[in-house]
This record gives C-alpha cells, structure tokens and sequence, in this order.
C-alpha cells in the first residue's frame, strides 16, 4: 500500500481563545480530529493513525506512574487542551504540570486549563515533523515550557 500523507487544515481566518472554544463547541457530536489554535489559526489533523497512538499512551501511562509515585503533579494525554499566555490552545500527545504550576494558575471555569506545562511531549509523525520540531517547539519554549 503507497505511502498516504497526513493532510493538515490550518484556517485562513484568525481567532481568540473564546472564538475557539466556541467554534469546538459548534462542531458536530462526534466530529473526529485534533484540532488547536496556533497563532490564532485552527489547526485541524485527522486522527492519529498506529503506532502513534499506542506510543502516546506509552508515553503517558509512564510518565504518570512516575509523577503519581513521587507525588510531583499531574499527567495528561492527547486529548487535554491548554490555554496558553500567548493566546494559544495546544493539545500535546502528553503533557505534565507540577503541583506548583497547576496551583497558579487561574481558577476559572474555562474549557481549558490555563496553565503551562513544565513537560510537553510531541509525538513525531511524518505529516506533523516540521510543525512539532520548529514552530511548536518555538511556541513552547515562548510560553515557559521548561522541557519539550
């Protein structure tokens, strides 16, 4: 079977946060897909294909045994978004946030955690590698991402 590429849809149109959330919640109930906001642009990937996803539970299931022995903080996977302070939204393939980090951030009832994680990691896949070691990555690093 030929090679089939990850097509990636980015929007024309700039958005903030809350025009964000409020276009997720319009799209239909059980719309498939990652979708973040990135420079204020929707970036929208199909769902990850194999052996992505079974490296992204890996991945997180290790990383949260970890955290959860040492009483450090708490691990997320690919489904949890973040506001960032840029004005962003990312869903990183896993992600953790210390007991501090997530204690400042703001109490508020928003869709997304406005906290920044001190470990972000990206799943590398063909479609996505220059998005995740370049701009992703500068993005990260531009909010206080301590390890990417």
């Amino acid at each position: 079977m030929p090679y089939m590429r990850q097509v990636t849809f980015v929007s024309s149109e700039q958005l903030t946060q809350d025009e964000f959330v409020e276009w997720l919640e319009a799209l239909p109930p059980g719309d498939l897909g990652r979708c973040e906001l990135i420079d204020g642009h929707i970036v929208r990937e199909p769902p990850a294909g194999w052996p992505h996803g079974e490296i992204d539970a890996t991945v997180a299931s290790l990383l949260s045994q970890h955290a959860r022995s040492l009483g450090i903080g708490r691990v997320f996977g690919s489904s949890q978004g973040f506001e960032l302070p840029n004005g962003d939204i990312v869903e990183p393939d896993a992600s953790f946030v210390s007991n501090e980090r997530w204690a400042a951030r703001p109490d508020s009832p928003r869709a997304f955690p406005s906290a920044v994680p001190d470990l972000i990691v990206e799943i590398v896949s063909p479609g996505s590698g220059s998005r995740d070691r370049e701009q992703k990555r500068r993005l990260y690093e531009s909010c206080g991402v301590t390890e990417y």
